[in-house]
């Protein structure tokens, strides 16, 4: 079904508006209906930010694919850009009665908005996705002295200097980035990477409400979560729930192939983590079987990631006086999730394109003829 890679939204958005007007101009195109939350507080240029979720397809619909971005907030930048131009491929696209395909544009739209990772609180939505009535697990090895090596108080000097030696020498120990210790999330450090948070963010109670509200006759649903940052520059790996059963994983690599790999499987380019969005996608809506992935594409080397993730986590607990230095900041997290180069746009909006193309063609989904 996906023969042209001429996408007009292929070249991505420099800014959050940018982004959400190409998303908005492709949904009114392809006749679909839109629905808007705002979100309480402004973008960096004052405007106003929204959870946008677009439909297109059958409104009693009992089949559905979700396409979610942003809910790591800058990634978005990607996400935004795979969604627009599936758009276009909707377009010439038959659902066929009964399926509908809903898209939710930026999950975390503060994030988005203000080029960081987290939300407005400085939580990883990811990591967010948890029951806080029970007990939150500890993370002994996420301690003090490993929050201070991520984030030290000075970002140039002995501090920082020591603070580099410090995590590689927990890095020898634990092996490169100490991705399960670092990355699994941790409640203990709010101003560290990966924070799950106390309680739900805006954004979790939010897309909990439009997945309760959408899917309730839904009996079955792919959901694909834009993801970016891990991974050789422009691959993409399908990467499965912490918690799959057996006909849904059957089911998904039959979808996705190869490229469907559980997270910490031989060769991921993921880990485990607990409080993840697609993870709680079931009980969002109970009586919806889910197939579930989260589609990873790569974009710098991992160490250049989190060391652009450390110097955003650093200027918001330290350095947000300067407004030069957050400039540059919020290019850098810019630069280590979005690849600009239409190389790497062609070959993540194909690869986007083909795993949802491939989710409708299992619900019958067909391309219409050129005329």
């Amino acid at each position: 079904m996906n023969k042209s890679p001429n996408y007009r939204c292929i070249t991505g958005a420099r800014t959050y508006p940018q982004a959400r007007q190409h998303f908005l101009s492709a949904v009114g195109e392809a006749g679909g209906g839109l629905h808007s939350v705002r979100h309480p507080l402004p973008g960096p240029g004052g405007e106003p930010l929204y959870l946008d979720v677009a439909s297109l397809g059958d409104a009693h619909a009992t089949q559905a694919l979700l396409l979610l971005s942003g809910t790591h907030g800058v990634e978005g930048y990607c996400g935004s850009m795979v969604q627009s131009c599936l758009l276009e491929e909707l377009a010439r696209t038959d659902l066929g009665a009964g399926t509908v395909v809903v898209l939710v544009h930026a999950v975390n739209p503060h994030g988005f908005a203000w080029m960081r990772r987290v939300t407005e609180d400085g939580v990883d939505l990811n990591r967010n996705f948890r029951d806080f009535t029970k007990a939150l697990p500890a993370t002994p090895a996420f301690n003090d002295a490993l929050a201070a090596c991520l984030v030290p108080a000075r970002w140039q000097g002995p501090e920082k200097i020591s603070a580099d030696l410090a995590f590689a020498q927990f890095q020898q120990r634990h092996g490169p980035l100490a991705r399960g210790i670092v990355a699994g999330g941790q409640h203990t450090h709010p101003l560290a990477p990966f924070y799950g948070g106390l309680a739900p963010t805006w954004s979790n109670h939010a897309i909990r409400k439009i997945v309760a509200d959408r899917f309730g006759a839904v009996r079955t649903a792919v959901a694909i979560d834009l993801h970016t940052g891990l991974g050789a520059n422009g691959t993409g790996q399908m990467i499965a729930p912490g918690h799959v059963e057996e006909d849904e994983a059957r089911i998904a690599a039959r979808l996705w192939g190869a490229h469907y790999v559980p997270p910490t499987a031989q060769g991921t380019v993921s880990y485990a983590l607990e409080g993840g969005l697609i993870d709680a996608l079931p009980q969002m809506s109970p009586d919806t079987f889910w197939i579930r992935g989260a589609l990873e594409f790569g974009t710098r080397p991992a160490a250049e990631v989190l060391e652009a993730m450390r110097y955003d986590h650093w200027y918001h607990a330290y350095g947000h006086a300067d407004p030069a230095e957050g400039m540059a900041v919020g290019q850098r997290m810019y630069d280590a999730f979005f690849d600009a180069s239409a190389a790497w746009c062609h070959a993540v909006v194909k690869a986007g394109i083909d795993a949802s193309l491939c989710a409708l063609a299992h619900f019958g989904a067909r391309a219409v003829s050129a005329t």
